[in-house]
């Protein structure tokens, strides 16, 4: 196991982490607030929204960094909790497109989306060493 790169690596993992819970927390508010008031998705909110999955992404890849350099998690499900992570704001893109949903309704789905991020990113820290 390569120690250093992981004790290089792991605080940053882990503040990039609550980071993310809080941006998802907050990109599932506004769109919430954007459903409630009747505003259109518009590119600002695919930005806030791109702006977390790239943010996961990021906390993903520096986590797949650390399991290769031979840290393990405490629970094996926290890795699992990572794929979910990087799949569900664009699973939820491609199931819209499918069902042509207006840009109405999409702020309410993708609000949804945000916080059931937001919550297995916080399951994802619980199951962290």
């Amino acid at each position: 196991m390569n120690v250093e790169l992981v004790a290089a690596i792991a605080p940053i993992h882990r503040q990039l982490a609550i980071s993310g819970i809080l941006y998802m927390g907050a990109a599932g508010l506004i769109g919430i607030t954007m459903w409630v008031r009747r505003k259109p998705q518009d590119a600002n909110y695919r930005g806030i929204l791109s702006i977390g999955w790239v943010l996961g992404l990021v906390i993903g890849a520096l986590g797949l960094i650390m399991l290769l350099a031979g840290a393990n998690p405490r629970d094996p499900i926290h890795i699992l909790y990572g794929i979910v992570t990087a799949i569900s704001v664009p699973g939820m893109g491609a199931w819209q497109i499918q069902r042509g949903h207006s840009d109405l309704v999409k702020p309410r789905f993708y609000a949804i989306t945000a916080l059931f991020v937001m919550g297995v990113m916080i399951r994802g820290m619980m199951t962290a060493s």
